[in-house]
């Protein structure tokens, strides 16, 4: 598969975090009153709209189906997948795999017979830093470094750079930004 499509293939299986007691916020690695963030630019991982409610739930995104565990937090996921080389559609799945304290540590994401998956490295302050990419019935793994964070006034990140390697080359790279807006 190249690498291409798999933006267009993941385009929400990264949405990151996932949470202790804050709704579905962490998940989307912001805090506070946020009613809505907006991904854009950057890999696409990410991208994408997202609206929560007065107590940190999604309420609306860019997944076909959220199914959650018995506290609450975001487990599987599905989204219609369409292919813009080929036109083919399809169901991606994502699996969610978290720490003791409800952090994403890794992310199984399933596609038209493959299989991918993410394995999470966060600062000490829980930014993500890095996120090792593998094809499960393929050789290639792409790294994903990310760094350089700009923060709102509320201490939710608004802009990150990240870089794309895999065998040693550069492949892709760019700022990755977002527009989140707070209930008053």
């Amino acid at each position: 598969m190249k690498p291409s499509r798999l933006g267009i293939m993941i385009l929400v299986s990264l949405a990151l975090i996932s949470c202790k007691g804050g709704g579905d916020r962490s998940f989307l690695e912001v805090k506070g009153r946020v009613q809505a963030v907006s991904w854009s630019g950057g890999n696409g991982l990410t991208s994408g709209q997202w609206d929560l409610t007065r107590k940190g739930k999604i309420s609306q995104g860019p997944w076909d189906s959220i199914k959650r565990d018995a506290r609450g937090h975001v487990r599987k996921a599905s989204v219609w997948f369409s292919d813009h080389e080929t036109g083919e559609e399809a169901v991606t799945e994502i699996e969610f795999r978290t720490n003791r304290s409800g952090r994403i540590v890794m992310a199984v994401n399933r596609c038209a017979g493959t299989e991918f998956e993410f394995l999470l490295e966060r600062t000490r302050k829980g930014e993500l830093a890095t996120v090792h990419l593998q094809e499960k019935s393929g050789n290639a793994t792409y790294v994903y470094n990310y760094g350089n964070y700009v923060y709102d006034s509320k201490g939710n990140w608004t802009e990150r750079r990240f870089t794309v390697t895999c065998g040693g080359r550069v492949t892709n790279s760019g700022v990755e930004s977002r527009d989140i807006v707070y209930y008053e």
